[in-house]
């Protein structure tokens, strides 16, 4: 939220810089995972990041934003399978921007070694302990054990639990994303629909921003790989705080101009709107151990009986069992 905000003023001022921070921490994806210990957000820093200190080398030319670029790149690598999308994502671009400006290539060469270097250490210990540098995919490559293809078997069933992977479904994704949020783990349509909205009445206007057309350039990239990998919504973290700004940078765009453009740009509402479904059963009261909504329920409790299932009946089996049994899970 901090990255962004500074990324944010600079590009859009602080008032649009404010409301993309509120904009990403109430979408359900960010709220829902805020109290994890996961590392969406650690890739998601990362990811978000690499992209700017890489628009920096697009806009002024200044090769040493690169090289920052490619460290930050090899650590969403190392750190996520997502990183390692979202690397070649970026990597796709400033190759295309370095053969469309005919620019040197040592700083693209430069990026991608610097980002073999800070993702190689974590790859390569995936491959010494499981045998498999990208773990648990691709394991009919590198490790054909029955192990390890029945869990590249299970990640495989993930992504074709979404909505397919054709041509078709891939052209519905946004609808999808809108009508069937369950099929991607997450509910997405507070940020999707004020982004195509607000995206549609600035069409003109983005065509003549390239950082817009950089970033939705950058985010198609990803969208691509992320349909045939892994159809989940909260892979688009690192992706979500720079939507949110543009939303932002959009709807005061067209409240500035007046008129009817006010009432679109108060599409943009409905991106808060998600601030009314943040309960006490968020993971994050659990962390800070704040009073749940499930009445005597403690925090540990709460958070255990919404995230586990078996939960509830494992509890319910402890309060029958002999003081010196234990359940082990």
């Amino acid at each position: 939220a901090g990255a962004l905000f500074v990324a944010g003023r600079q590009m859009f001022g602080a008032r649009a810089a404010l409301f993309a921070v509120a904009i990403f921490l109430v979408e359900p994806a960010v709220a829902e995972r805020s109290g994890t210990p996961g590392s969406d957000f650690a890739v998601g820093l990362f990811g978000m990041l690499a992209f700017w200190t890489a628009w920096r080398w697009q806009s002024t030319g200044r090769g040493q934003w690169l090289l920052l670029s490619g460290a930050l790149t090899g650590l969403g690598a190392g750190t996520k399978i997502s990183g390692i999308l979202m690397a070649a994502a970026l990597g796709a671009l400033i190759v295309f921007e370095t053969l469309r400006q005919k620019r040197p290539w040592k700083w693209p060469a430069s990026w991608c070694l610097l980002a073999l270097l800070f993702s190689g250490p974590w790859l390569m210990r995936a491959a010494y302990h499981m045998g498999n540098p990208l773990w648990p995919h691709f394991a009919g490559i590198f490790d054909r054990s029955s192990r390890a293809l029945w869990i590249s078997e299970r990640s495989l069933r993930s992504v074709e639990a979404g909505v397919g992977q054709g041509l078709k479904e891939f052209f519905l994704v946004p609808f999808n994303l809108i009508l069937h949020p369950d099929s991607f783990g997450g509910v997405s349509w507070p940020l999707v629909v004020p982004f195509i909205v607000l995206g549609l009445a600035c069409w003109r206007d983005i065509r003549k921003n390239p950082f817009a057309l950089w970033l939705l350039a950058y985010a198609a990239l990803f969208g691509i790989l992320w349909f045939k990998v892994q159809q989940l919504w909260r892979y688009f973290i690192p992706l979500l705080p720079w939507a949110a700004l543009l939303m932002a940078g959009w709807a005061e765009k067209l409240w500035s101009k007046g008129g009817v453009r006010r009432v679109v740009a108060c599409v943009l509402g409905l991106s808060l709107l998600p601030v009314f479904s943040i309960t006490a059963n968020n993971e994050a009261f659990a962390v800070l151990g704040l009073r749940p909504s499930q009445g005597k329920l403690s925090p540990r409790d709460a958070y255990l009986s919404r995230r586990l299932n078996s939960y509830s009946a494992m509890a319910y089996v402890n309060e029958s069992l002999p003081p010196n049994a234990k359940v082990l899970l």
